[in-house]
């Protein structure tokens, strides 16, 4: 695709000759030629606009990484430009960049495990996300709310969402077999460590990553 050859020095060449590859393997395969002018198009013009430096950092590591230029290209590459143009949450193309940065800056190319961060990540909505952030102790809850309440069934639906991605241990859903319910909170929900190496690899703050592999090791 001509348009990542034409804006080579907004993104740096090393990435734009590697989403020129990535283009050819995504989902929607010749189709993403057609895109042109369109909302997607626009769209994904938007955010590399918007993400220009940490983009050019991802360009300067693809230049000196040690990983093959195969799984850079053909395998870690799609997946990223995927999610880059199909990810309806602006908020999320931050998390998103800053995996693909955090891959080649801690050399981490367990494949599988690369494929299943980006798959929990397309996953969560944004709301999700804090919500995690808040029981890893790097966020506030949005707000208070009333116990029965709609909100409060929108809390829990994201709770059960995280927990059963693995991303939390919930020690106890309720106060016994005939007692109150249990609000979820820092008290009775921690952190999995599956959860905090995700976390890690969404972050770009190495004051957060190094606390999180803390409470790996504290787990």
């Amino acid at each position: 695709m001509n348009f990542f050859k034409d804006i080579s020095t907004n993104i740096g060449l090393n990435l734009a000759n590697t989403f020129e590859i990535a283009s050819d393997l995504i989902p929607f395969g010749s189709a993403l030629y057609n895109i042109e002018r369109t909302r997607k198009f626009n769209r994904l013009v938007r955010r590399i606009n918007e993400h220009e430096p940490v983009l050019k950092d991802i360009s300067y590591y693809i230049g000196i990484s040690k990983f093959s230029k195969a799984f850079i290209d053909e395998k870690l590459s799609p997946l990223v430009l995927t999610s880059l143009i199909e990810e309806h949450e602006d908020a999320k193309i931050t998390y998103l960049l800053n995996g693909y940065r955090n891959v080649f800056i801690d050399e981490n190319d367990y494949e599988s495990m690369l494929y299943n961060y980006i798959d929990t990540l397309n996953s969560l909505r944004y709301g999700d996300l804090k919500r995690l952030n808040y029981f890893a102790e790097l966020d506030t809850p949005d707000e208070w709310y009333y116990i029965g309440s709609e909100y409060e069934i929108y809390i829990r639906s994201i709770d059960s969402k995280l927990s059963n991605l693995y991303l939390i241990d919930i020690m106890g859903r309720y106060g016994g077999f005939s007692g109150p319910r249990l609000e979820n909170t820092l008290e009775n929900v921690r952190l999995s460590p599956y959860g905090a190496n995700f976390l890690r690899f969404i972050n770009s703050d190495e004051d957060i990553k190094e606390y999180l592999s803390d409470k790996i090791t504290k787990y």
